[in-house]
C-alpha cells in the first residue's frame, strides 16, 4: 500500500531508484562510534535548540 501511494506521489521510476539505494547500505558501528555519535547527536540538539529556542 505504501509503495503504491508513493508511485502516484513521485513515480514509479523514483520509487524503483530509492529502493536500489536503500539495497546493501548496511552500517556496523562499534560500540565506541555509537557513544561518539551519541555525544555529538546530544551537543548537536542541545546547541540548535538553544538557537531556535525550542525547549527539549
Amino acid at each position: 500500500m505504501y509503495r503504491q501511494n508513493l508511485i502516484k506521489k513521485i513515480s514509479e521510476k523514483n520509487v524503483d531508484y530509492l529502493e536500489y539505494k536503500a539495497k546493501g547500505i548496511t552500517v556496523h558501528y562499534s560500540a565506541f562510534e555509537l557513544e561518539q555519535l551519541i555525544k555529538y547527536y546530544t551537543v548537536l540538539v542541545k546547541k540548535l535548540s538553544e538557537e531556535k529556542g525550542i525547549k527539549v
